[in-house]
């Protein structure tokens, strides 16, 4: 009986964690970790930067830390993808919507802070490199990031992108990964 009220007590913190997040909302999909692949209906919580996944009676809270990528369908049946990771030499990790995957993954999010005191404005995309995450600033360092490569160069002024536009983003990371032989792992991006 003891063993009994004891593991009650326990379940009652999930019981309303899970009240705190609908649930009922949640999307189908997988979450890959470093050792698993978890299927079941996800709802992610970018404030927290955790996944829940309900499976069958279960209920799996994964932090950022442990999400190597999420795969879903959102309430609109798009695909959507989170990658997991820490942002240059800082530990916490956080969640990001993958605009483009690929060898060298373009990631996105918004107002994105190392802690509520910070004051910095970061820009909204970034890229993901052996886990870890960098922020990307403005074209030169972006073509530096890409390899400064002819082709890629030649893209953006046929193509006319400002770099500024979520589009913009999405066709050069588009190009640049679908490059054949493009090489990204030989890249050095200095840490911030």
């Amino acid at each position: 009986m003891k063993n009994l009220i004891l593991g009650l007590l326990c379940l009652l913190p999930l019981y309303s964690i899970a009240q705190k997040h609908d649930l009922s909302k949640a999307n189908t999909g997988y979450v890959y970790t470093n050792t698993d692949s978890i299927y079941g209906r996800l709802t992610v919580d970018m404030k927290s930067n955790t996944i829940w996944v309900k499976r069958e009676k279960s209920l799996i809270n994964l932090t950022a830390k442990q999400v190597k990528k999420a795969v879903y369908f959102n309430e609109n049946g798009e695909i959507k993808m989170l990658a997991g990771g820490h942002w240059g030499t800082y530990t916490k990790s956080f969640l990001f919507e993958i605009l483009v995957d690929g060898d060298l993954p373009l990631l996105y999010r918004e107002g994105l802070k190392f802690d509520p005191y910070d004051e910095t404005s970061y820009p909204p995309y970034f890229v993901q490199r052996k886990g870890a995450i960098f922020s990307l600033g403005n074209k030169k360092e972006i073509l530096k990031i890409l390899g400064d490569h002819k082709s890629t160069i030649s893209f953006v002024k046929n193509n006319k992108l400002k770099l500024k536009d979520k589009n913009d983003f999405i066709k050069l990371f588009s190009f640049a990964n679908g490059q054949s032989g493009a090489d990204f792992r030989s890249i050095a991006i200095e840490e911030e």
